[in-house]
């Protein structure tokens, strides 16, 4: 969870860096396309989680996100 906009700059840096990753690792050649392929599913994996946090911390920055009164 990113809770600061630090973390939310080093996040977005972060998450440049995977997708460059992932379009290098989709367009690499590999003899071993099982390896490749969990490489692969696991920086996607890693991309969904850095996005879905990132839209988290933008909607509780604009307020789209209401917390129960208790």
């Amino acid at each position: 969870m990113i809770s600061t906009d630090r973390q939310y700059r080093v996040s977005r840096a972060q998450l440049l860096k995977f997708r460059e990753s992932l379009a290098a690792h989709q367009e690499a050649v590999s003899d071993q396309p099982r390896l490749k392929q969990a490489m692969i599913d696991a920086i996607a994996s890693q991309i969904s989680e850095m996005e879905a946090d990132l839209a988290e911390y933008d909607r509780l920055k604009t307020g789209q996100v209401s917390f129960p009164k208790t």
